[in-house]
């Protein structure tokens, strides 16, 4: 086999963690032409002959969550529904498939090298927002910043096309790398970690600007770890704690955040109901209190992937609460993706996804432990899978990190 060959198989992978500044349809299509590429490498190279047994358990394993819903799909009336979903969770198939049965032709540093191309994207991202933020005056965006008209996390949302939870998940993921890279650098002051510090610093600052508050916590939970972890220098140390001090007061300072922080210290535990403002509605223990009322019923064998959102949506009809954003004009899923998994496959489904998403924790790496970590943190408050972003992050870099561990990965030919 030419060896160009495998280095544009490479390349080409390596360019997928382009996706956030690529957007949804964009990478839809670089996914498509990357599973082709891959189809032809298989057909070419024959490379379904070298699979082992080892090789098809991890297989099933690792596409598991979408083989689980191609057999409910036979079973769930709204076939629209499920082949939307069928086609949206298509990364849980595509890159377990093609990245095991040809990963005798992955370099070692694809998976390096595809974070930094990850990170890079990201920072791009980030600066290109802040640019057209600063363009409109930062002051008269603050000052227009209102309940009603969010306008700075609007600015993120809009032009990224994500999601802010999850696009806080991306800065985070990208900010802990290039923190734990500095924190490892034989040479702490140099060039190269000045501009890394800047990096992190317009990541995190935008996260806080944009309000996205689990993964403000994750980044201060995960980078102390890494700094106990990685540092011994005192100075470092004390450094280090002046920066999170900082963080902790612009939290507390910049407007679109410090009315996010508001909300959780003005939350009631309280159903929400006619008497109350959209500001003073607790929609996620709403949400909770269905979940809750659905799995009463259904704990052991679920309600089925095509129930879920009706059972909930037919709570929610008893709440009285009516607005422009009330149950009945927004779906709200269950914002956890435990509880999600649970409602559609029972507690036995709900095990069997645990086994799912730590399967590749043997001789796991710091940055595949700080990407797990940081999954099935959000997981506790985002149903990550329902969107095309979360399911993305997820395979992409899962199975490249799965594939890249020192007991399973075979060096490509040369």
């Amino acid at each position: 086999m030419k060896k160009n060959k495998i280095d544009l198989y490479n390349y080409t992978t390596i360019l997928l963690g382009s996706f956030p500044i690529l957007g949804l349809k964009k990478s839809v299509l670089a996914i498509i032409l990357w599973a082709v590429f891959s189809v032809i490498m298989v057909i070419s190279e024959k490379s379904y002959r070298l699979i082992e047994k080892k090789d098809k358990l991890n297989l099933i394993v690792l596409t598991s969550y979408y083989l689980a819903f191609v057999i409910s799909f036979f079973f769930i009336e709204d076939k629209k529904l499920a082949m939307r979903f069928l086609e949206k969770n298509v990364a849980f198939l595509i890159f377990p498939l093609f990245m095991i049965i040809n990963k005798r032709f992955f370099y070692e540093s694809t998976l390096r090298k595809s974070i930094t191309v990850f990170i890079i994207s990201n920072i791009i991202l980030a600066s290109y927002i802040w640019i057209v933020i600063l363009s409109n005056g930062y002051l008269k965006v603050m000052e227009s910043d209102t309940y009603y008209n969010p306008i700075i996390r609007n600015f993120f949302s809009d032009i990224s096309e994500i999601h802010l939870p999850y696009l806080g998940i991306l800065f985070v993921f990208s900010s802990l790398v290039i923190l734990n890279a500095i924190f490892s650098a034989t040479k702490k002051i140099s060039y190269i970690n000045f501009f890394r510090c800047l990096s992190i610093g317009l990541l995190i600052f935008s996260v806080i600007s944009f309000a996205a508050r689990l993964a403000l916590v994750l980044f201060i939970v995960l980078s102390v770890f890494l700094l106990f972890k990685r540092v011994s220098a005192v100075w470092i140390k004390i450094s280090f704690v002046l920066f999170i001090s900082t963080l902790f007061f612009l939290v507390f300072t910049i407007p679109s955040s410090k009315k996010r922080v508001d909300e959780i210290w003005n939350s009631k535990l309280i159903l929400p109901n006619k008497t109350q403002k959209s500001e003073e509605v607790n929609f996620r223990y709403g949400i909770y209190h269905c979940v809750n009322l659905v799995l009463k019923e259904n704990w052991i064998i679920g309600v089925g992937p095509g129930n879920v959102q009706k059972k909930l949506d037919n709570c929610y009809l008893g709440y009285t609460y009516k607005n422009y954003d009330d149950y009945s004009k927004i779906e709200y899923n269950s914002h956890n993706q435990y509880l999600d998994i649970w409602l559609k496959y029972g507690i036995f489904g709900l095990a069997l996804f645990f086994v799912f998403l730590l399967w590749g924790i043997k001789n796991i790496n710091i940055h595949y432990g700080i990407f797990l970590f940081i999954i099935m943190t959000a997981m506790l408050t985002e149903n990550i899978f329902d969107r095309q972003v979360g399911v993305v992050f997820f395979t992409f870099f899962n199975t490249l990190f799965f594939i890249n561990r020192r007991d399973y990965f075979e060096k490509s030919p040369n």
